[in-house]
């Protein structure tokens, strides 16, 4: 029943998606930080939570535009629970700006698989990576995503493959000469030292083991449905569907490199996931698993903050 009603999009159901977000969203500020409310704090926490509506509202025009699901109505919902599903990301801006700029590259990189503005959708693609690399250096392995999409779209040629070179170094120069004119040139090479981190220690608090397990559990699942099924889709769909396999692979990697790991870094494989168990759910015939997995994304949160709450107390 809970399946049918986000299986499609009404206003109805957006409008219940953008309560549930609003809910969480409200409840992580009093629940995982001290909370010094001042007229300030108000419109920080406002601006922040016009971001992360942003940055949902891009997810599902990208999946939208280019046909990458073959539900639309799960996609919304699933990406609001996936983010309350690792509040703490609410309280990293500069993850989410980068993850915004990634998404608007996203966005040029899934239209490359029609036949307008070829060279303006690389280079925008790629300018897009690089202003995300500024805020967050390692966004430039989404460089790969772009040439994988060349090469899959048929639309790899040497003039196509140095455009992506032009692209990601307007930024950096723009940076560049931003931080010489104001004697910033620490700021600049620290955007070429890479941290990373492979130590997992703090995923042991249960409020971040479950829904990293929970994640990783339909991770794998969605990969194995995904081989087997793909194999009876359209050529066009296959395109995309391995397109969007790689985006999930890549993003993964930012994950395992990152260095600071709360749950925040999840962010990166928001997109590709939500459309990979979206296309899932709706392959599945049982329509009591889908229900259940949806009471299962829904319950996550729930028990996130729950865990919290009670260890404040």
């Amino acid at each position: 029943m809970i399946a049918n009603f986000f299986k499609k999009t009404t206003n109805l159901s957006l409008i219940v998606t953008f309560f549930v977000f609003v809910c969480f969203y409200t409840a992580s500020i009093f629940l995982f930080k001290n909370v010094d409310f001042t007229l300030f704090y108000f419109f920080k926490k406002t601006y922040i939570l016009l971001l992360f509506l942003l940055f949902v509202f891009l997810v599902f025009f990208i999946e939208q535009k280019n046909s990458l699901s073959l539900n639309k109505g799960y996609v919304s919902i699933l990406t609001v629970l996936f983010l309350c599903s690792f509040p703490l990301v609410f309280f990293n801006v500069k993850i989410i700006i980068s993850n915004i700029f990634l998404l608007f590259a996203f966005r040029r990189i899934y239209s490359l698989r029609t036949i307008k503005n070829t060279k303006e959708k690389i280079y925008d693609a790629a300018f897009w990576i690089g202003m995300a690399s500024l805020i967050h250096n390692w966004s430039f392995v989404y460089l790969l995503l772009l040439y994988v999409a060349l090469v899959l779209f048929k639309k790899f040629t040497f003039r196509n493959a140095i455009i992506p070179v032009f692209g990601i170094v307007t930024p950096l120069f723009l940076y560049f000469s931003y931080a010489l004119f104001y004697d910033k040139l620490a700021a600049f090479k620290a955007l070429f030292h890479f941290q990373y981190s492979f130590h997992f220690q703090s995923f042991h608090p249960l409020h971040l083991l479950i829904p990293v397990t929970i994640v990783a559990a339909f991770f794998i699942w969605i990969l194995i449905f995904n081989y087997q099924s793909t194999k009876r889709g359209s050529i066009e769909f296959k395109t995309l569907n391995s397109l969007v396999v790689v985006h999930l692979l890549i993003s993964c990697f930012s994950i395992l490199v990152a260095t600071q790991k709360n749950g925040s870094e999840f962010l990166f494989i928001l997109m590709p996931f939500v459309i990979l168990l979206s296309n899932y759910l709706e392959k599945v015939q049982e329509k009591w698993f889908v229900d259940l997995s949806i009471i299962l994304f829904f319950t996550i949160p729930m028990v996130v903050y729950g865990l919290q709450f009670f260890s404040e107390g």
